[in-house]
């Protein structure tokens, strides 16, 4: 991303697809060739097609999460991605369902954050929508 974030509380949403990605937060300073997800420096939902799976990922472990979806063949349209830089907060929410599927709580950020996101395949498209209000449902902990 072009835009860090130094503090404050932020929330955006994504437009995703069935095709397979990779959505979140990374440090401004990761490699732009790196494995989102794999390193300490980023912290992101994915979905692999293949397998009908989400997971979280951070630092190389992955927590398989389970959407409420209307059926087995449905996947997730939207995600929120909630930060509160000060707290150490980033939280991955279900948009259509408006839940909170899983929160990461980091004891202190070590640089400025910015949004992450991946299509993973050609023609895959993702839409970031910034600007929004942060949803009432997201509470802090």
């Amino acid at each position: 991303g072009n835009i860090s974030f130094y503090s404050g509380r932020h929330y955006w949403e994504v437009q995703v697809n069935r095709d397979g990605w990779a959505v979140g937060v990374a440090y401004r300073g990761v490699p732009r060739n790196s494995w989102l997800g794999s390193n300490n420096s980023s912290w992101i939902l994915h979905y692999n097609p293949a397998r009908f799976e989400y997971k979280v990922r951070h630092a190389g472990e992955a927590v398989e999460i389970i959407p409420k979806l209307s059926n087995s063949l449905a996947y997730l349209k939207r995600v929120g991605i909630f930060i509160n830089y000060e707290a150490g907060l980033v939280k991955f929410v279900d948009c259509v369902n408006k839940e909170i599927m899983h929160t990461y709580m980091v004891e202190a950020f070590e640089q400025p954050l910015c949004a992450a996101a991946n299509p993973f395949y050609h023609g895959g498209c993702l839409t970031l929508l910034s600007g929004l209000d942060i949803p009432n449902f997201i509470t802090e902990v």
